[in-house]
Formats: C-alpha cells, structure tokens, sequence
C-alpha cells in the first residue's frame, strides 16, 4: 500500500521502481525435450516475481494506470528487458530493464551443472524462440556489463554495456582499452508511452508481443 500510494502520489515525469528482482515471467518450454517429465514449461527461477505471480500481476495492474513507469530490475546475472504485465491482459504493462552483473558469474555459467550445460547456453533461444515469453524483448544471459540511463522530459534512454565474462577477468592499462571489449545496445521509451524501442540499424523500432518482434 504504501509503495503504490507513494508511486500515484508522484508528480514527477517518470517514476522508476527500482526492484531487485526481475518482474517479467521467465518461461522455459522444453514441450519438444524427448526426455519425460522434462517435457513440459518450466519457470527459469521462482527466487523472483513469478514466484508470487498473483501479487506481482495485482501490482502491475495498478501500476499500469500510471504515466512512465520503468522497473530497473536484476539479479539474474544477465541483461533483459521488456513489457512485464498483468495476468490476463498485455495492455496493462509497464516497461522493465534488467542488468547483468559487472563480474559475477553469467546465469548460463552459473546454472551449467552436470547434464544441464546444453540447457543452460541455450538459454536465450529457450526464452525467445517459442514464442512463450512475447513480452520479452531482448535476451542476453552470457554477457556481463552494466545498464547506463540518460532521461529528460520527452523521452528514457538505455544504454546496456556488455562485456564477455572472460574479459571481466583481463587486467586493462587504459580506459581506452576496456572501452574496446564493450558492445552497446541502445533502447527508449517515450513519455506518454508503455513501449519499449531498440534502436535497429540507426532506426527506433518497437517491440510488439503480438508478432513476437520489432516493428
């Protein structure tokens, strides 16, 4: 009650909930794995919101009546982002960042336990390609990096600075040089608005759950 009173009491532009758990359902669909039981959906990691799947859809509801809200979420080891929203309707969404971690281990390294290595880096495919998770817009779980934001009035703009795990443990002479080993992937919201754009090939493109893609 009070974080929803304290977010619809706000006057500022954009209201950032800063959350460490990531919100967006991580579904796993291993439906095509030849192995039963596995054949099945799985949650990636109830240690988060789709542990408390109820709560976290009461509160996107009311949060989703409310102009620029963004969620910077973690501590899942790897960069996401996306439309988490309620239960039963995509309409009522709001936007969410997910940070990877500066050094600790990946989420493909640290879930790569005997017989799951090949679950585990292939994780990204799992989470985009069957179309289970639409409200996921970008899957990055090998990288390790940080997530930059710069903000005015009109608009909310992300930066995610990705570093491969092996680089985090090269010592570097020069900030030059540990600028090289990063790769950006840049996104924006606008106010007014609850979608998320990633800016393709020099052009903002926006991510619709209903193809599964940027359009």
């Amino acid at each position: 009650k009070w974080f929803l009173d304290t977010m619809k009491g706000a006057k500022e532009t954009w209201k950032l909930w800063g959350n460490e758990y990531s919100l967006m359902p991580l579904v796993i669909d291993l439906s095509n794995f030849p192995i039963a039981p596995f054949n099945q959906k799985f949650y990636m990691n109830v240690d988060q919101w789709d542990g408390m799947r109820d709560r976290r859809s009461e509160i996107l509801g009311e949060l989703s009546q409310l102009d620029n809200v963004v969620a910077l979420t973690g501590d899942i080891h790897a960069f996401y982002a996306g439309v988490p929203a309620t239960n039963d309707d995509q309409d009522k969404r709001i936007v969410e960042l997910v940070g990877s971690g500066i050094s600790s281990g990946t989420f493909p390294t640290l879930s790569a336990t005997p017989g799951a290595s090949d679950l585990a880096g292939n994780i990204d495919q799992l989470l985009r390609g069957t179309g289970t998770n639409r409200h996921l817009a970008h899957a990055d779980s090998s990288h390790n990096g940080f997530v930059s934001v710069e903000l005015d009035g009109a608009e909310l703009v992300p930066t995610y600075h990705a570093i491969e795990e092996a680089n985090t443990l090269i010592d570097l002479t020069t900030s030059a040089d540990l600028a090289s080993k990063f790769s950006t992937t840049r996104f924006k919201i606008e106010a007014g608005k609850a979608d998320l754009l990633k800016e393709i090939n020099g052009a903002w493109k926006r991510w619709d759950p209903a193809s599964n893609d940027y359009v």
